[in-house]
């Protein structure tokens, strides 16, 4: 399962984040990169933070590809 602020993505509770949305303001490799930093047995905690963390390692990685 998915959570976001403290409780489980659901359309019900209309928490989704969808990927067709992010992709319009951020790079796709950082969102594949987010979505696979998780196993998908554990439950995880999607939130703001998720997208800066995978742009920045993306960025890491980039730069140090360019090395």
């Amino acid at each position: 399962m998915v959570f976001m602020d403290g409780k489980k993505m659901s359309k019900s509770l209309g928490n989704l984040e969808f990927v067709d949305r992010l992709r319009k303001t951020q790079d796709p490799r950082a969102i594949r990169l987010a979505l696979i930093s998780n196993h998908y047995r554990h439950e995880w905690e999607w939130n703001s933070s998720a997208m800066t963390n995978s742009l920045a390692r993306l960025r890491a990685w980039s730069a140090a590809k360019n090395w």
